[in-house]
């Protein structure tokens, strides 16, 4: 939308160089900091091409264009592509790039899954929530303004509507449906009805004032619970621990599993929060997306084999049957006990049991694929 605005002012030639910059930096920025971001990122980008074309500068935009494509855009591509020894172009366009065994099962099994469980089908799952606890996890009744929308003859207006439309429909067909997935095409048409305010009816904003000042006031009491129950964590270490363990989940749970293990153990985890475990862990999460029995699993099992995994956390009751059950040890210590935590103060989850166990991963693979 930076770029849409500039379109409408008139501004020095040094001035509109840096704000052509500015959305260059955060364009490429963003693409690389969420995967979601490179639709409209790059569509803000074309805008703001086309207007420093227009305004006359084809060279110097192009030239600004390939010079933060190569200091910001190239760098972390070319890690991730040879990371994953897969194409530039792979590295860029795709959220696990490379052919990984599991990778098309697992993405097609995020692509058809929400954020907040509800029971309203879409998209009233992303607009409304199905209880208080996913309260941030909505869009809410701020999408009502949008029936406001009278692009009228303004060009630079239609743009903004025409972007978050092919965005939307974007997500639509290929995204989670939740409603992260939503805000920026959400923003982008606030910014369209904030920049037609005089085109609003008096009726319009009549009926609509209250509503949408009620959520907007909601979010500020949210956003200060939110500071005020997460901040003292900043202030000393025993309170970054108690607001850690109410508030990050998988935190106390992990801490359990480091004082019950031995000094050098390497853990094979079952828990999602990866980051943060204090030692040296792999995740099991790709389990659920292979066949065990195919000879491709053998790329995962041979890293845990490299990395020579001494023990596994096990969530919930110890199962003998599931799969890697066969390079279960002995029990080393349990149960821990964790529980669903979230920055939500009304929406904690309940209580789990929580093991840790021996892996024999020298016996990998066969102990793994062992019918």
């Amino acid at each position: 939308m930076l770029s849409v605005q500039l379109s409408r002012q008139n501004v020095t030639r040094s001035r509109l160089m840096l704000e052509y910059s500015l959305v260059c930096l955060l364009v490429m920025v963003a693409t690389q900091a969420k995967f979601n971001y490179i639709l409209g990122g790059g569509l803000v980008g074309i805008m703001a091409f086309v207007v420093m074309t227009k305004q006359g500068y084809f060279k110097p935009a192009l030239l600004l264009g390939l010079l933060t494509v190569i200091v910001v855009l190239i760098p972390p591509i070319a890690l991730k592509s040879i990371a994953f020894d897969t194409s530039l172009i792979d590295a860029f366009i795709s959220p696990l790039p490379g052919d990984l065994p599991g990778t098309k099962t697992m993405l097609s099994f995020s692509q058809f899954n929400g954020d907040t469980g509800s029971l309203w089908p879409f998209p009233i799952s992303i607009l409304i929530p199905y209880h208080i606890g996913a309260y941030g996890l909505v869009l809410g009744i701020g999408w009502l303004l949008f029936v406001g929308l009278r692009p009228g003859h303004y060009f630079v207006l239609w743009v903004g509507v025409a972007v978050s439309i092919i965005i939307i429909i974007a997500n639509v067909s290929l995204a989670p449906p939740a409603a992260r997935m939503y805000m920026e095409p959400y923003f982008w048409l606030l910014l369209v009805l904030a920049m037609q305010e005089k085109q609003l009816s008096k009726r319009f904003v009549k009926v609509f004032r209250w509503p949408v000042l009620g959520q907007g006031v909601l979010a500020v009491l949210a956003s200060w619970i939110g500071a005020v129950t997460l901040f003292p964590g900043a202030l000393s270490p025993s309170w970054r621990s108690e607001v850690m363990d109410r508030s990050a989940n998988g935190y106390e749970i992990m801490q359990w599993a480091d004082k019950v293990l031995p000094e050098n153990a390497v853990l094979l985890s079952e828990h999602r929060s990866m980051a943060l475990a204090p030692r040296k862990t792999l995740s099991v999460e790709w389990v659920k997306f292979v066949d065990m029995q195919a000879p491709e699993t053998e790329y995962y099992l041979n890293i845990m084999k490299d990395s020579h995994v001494s023990h596994i956390l096990v969530i919930a009751p110890i199962n003998y049957n599931r799969a890697l059950a066969g390079c279960y040890g002995a029990v080393v210590a349990g149960p821990g006990m964790g529980h669903l935590a979230t920055r939500n103060p009304f929406n904690q989850g309940g209580s789990y049991e929580a093991w840790i166990l021996e892996f024999e991963s020298e016996r990998l693979p066969k102990c793994a694929q062992s019918d």
